[in-house]
């Protein structure tokens, strides 16, 4: 559905984007398990129809790194410090 959509928007003279999220906190394995191969579709649809992609993932995977709070407790969630990575 997510090409029909692009095709429409194109029709309309609107540039479409997509994005691909931030990483789910680290008790969400299953969740993100479904949610990388969701996002996989996501990036060879951007490629397939020359679409701008926006990917959040490699920031966040850096942040995490230096040790920053990116998520509430939910694990779903941004926090302060994840809505910085994400304007960064």
């Amino acid at each position: 559905h997510h090409d029909r959509l692009i095709d429409r928007l194109r029709l309309e003279g609107i540039e479409p984007i997509l994005e691909v999220g931030w990483p789910l906190g680290n008790k969400l394995d299953e969740a993100q398990q479904r949610l990388d191969a969701y996002q996989r579709g996501l990036r060879e649809l951007a490629e397939a129809k020359n679409v701008r992609l926006i990917d959040l993932g490699p920031a966040f995977r850096d942040a995490r790194k230096s040790g920053p709070m990116l998520l509430v407790p939910n694990g779903v969630q941004l926090s302060a410090g994840g809505y910085r990575v994400m304007a960064g």
